[in-house]
């Protein structure tokens, strides 16, 4: 009976968790698209518009390597509802403020408190949820993400569009407020881990990021080829196939809505007992999708393999995301999402620069091409690591 009620009580607290959660990045995302047009809008500086996406990755790169050494007093219920309040703070000084330079400052105070929030989540969703759950409520969560990542942009540039910036700062302080008052009904009191579980099992973080290398070092690798897929495809796009701005978003959103469908295919019985072997098949297949670009393939055909990488690229993330909360204790997953997150939003980043160069060198079929045969060999190293694994009885 008490089980049942605990069970009860986790899927109350996750529902409410994942809700609050969409409210709060729907308004984060439609304010990182509106101020990203609005300092473009005031400066013509394309520069300027991308010093934006760095200040907003800078605390990541700061607060990742202590997340798991601070101290939080008072309970998650409290901590997540207080940092939704304080998000609101940043939002109404926006509203007084047209100075970019402000403006930076600012967004880069919000971004160091959602980013706080975003790996609390992370510990309070490990505290929660047993492991035999975890693959169908990170599904969840990934599924609720990408939705966000689709269609806030969309909707904050037709409302900056319409009614202007401080439209947008407004609807995102009624989001986190929103947000803050569903964070109240969770049920019991559970509080962060204390520093000092960071070490539990004689692991440190340093400890920690060499037990779980592997993850790291798959998801440094896949975002980093990722990033300088896009900003190649994006060349391609314009430059081989001479596609208007509405083909573009058609692509990109069949690219999106395969991430969704990917998300979904995630938390299905099959994909839950066999994740690590279909992310590694996965990988692969995306490196076959990358070398067919050697074809120039036309509209369609784009959009077909767009569609596809999205789903495929969505259930290896997925992979990546589970097994990193699968093998951390409760103590130290704050700490290792917090350098995961850093080691995926930097990676993907840094790359676009490298897709630039590579296009210089090669032309973008010919570097798209190049890059899905790392794709492939990464894919057919892990797909025999693992069956190395299985033969030693590992796992």
């Amino acid at each position: 009976m008490m089980a049942r009620t605990q069970t009860t009580q986790s899927t109350h607290n996750f529902i409410l968790l994942l809700l609050a959660d969409f409210i709060s990045s729907f308004g984060s995302g439609m304010s990182n698209v509106a101020l990203t047009l609005f300092i473009y809008g005031n400066t013509k500086n394309l520069m300027s518009s991308a010093l934006f996406a760095v200040v907003t990755l800078l605390p990541e790169l700061l607060l990742a390597p202590f997340l798991g050494k601070m101290k939080f007093h008072g309970s998650f219920r409290f901590i997540f509802a207080l940092g939704e309040f304080l998000c609101v703070i940043p939002m109404c000084i926006l509203l007084f403020i047209d100075n970019v330079l402000l403006i930076y400052l600012v967004f880069f105070l919000y971004s160091a408190i959602f980013f706080i929030l975003e790996c609390l989540r992370a510990e309070y969703l490990k505290r929660i949820t047993k492991d035999e759950d975890m693959q169908k409520r990170q599904s969840a969560s990934r599924t609720v993400n990408i939705l966000v990542t689709v269609v806030s942009p969309l909707v904050g540039a037709a409302i900056l569009t319409s009614f202007g910036v401080k439209s947008i700062y407004i609807l995102d302080i009624v989001s986190y407020i929103l947000a803050a008052l569903i964070i109240l009904f969770l049920k019991g009191m559970e509080k962060p881990s204390p520093p000092e579980m960071t070490r539990t099992g004689g692991t440190d973080i340093i400890g920690s990021i060499r037990k779980n290398k592997e993850l790291f070092t798959g998801c440094l690798i896949l975002c980093f080829v990722g990033g300088a897929v896009s900003i190649l495809t994006l060349e391609y796009i314009y430059k081989v196939l001479h596609a208007d701005a509405m083909q573009y978003s058609m692509l990109m959103s069949a690219m999106a809505f395969g991430g969704l469908v990917g998300s979904i295919i995630g938390g299905m019985p099959f994909t839950q007992i066999h994740l690590r072997k279909v992310s590694f098949i996965c990988t692969m297949m995306m490196g076959g999708l990358l070398l067919a670009v050697v074809l120039k393939p036309v509209f369609g055909m784009l959009l077909v393999i767009l569609l596809f990488s999205g789903i495929l690229s969505a259930l290896v993330m997925l992979y990546y995301s589970v097994e990193l909360f699968n093998r951390s204790v409760e103590g130290e997953i704050r700490g290792q999402y917090a350098i995961f997150q850093n080691i995926s939003d930097a990676s993907s980043l840094v790359s676009k620069p490298f897709g630039g160069m590579l296009n210089q060198l090669a032309g973008c079929v010919r570097a798209i091409s190049s890059l899905g045969i790392v794709f492939l060999l990464f894919g057919m190293y892990s797909f025999m690591k693992n069956i190395e694994f299985n033969e030693n009885g590992e796992h």
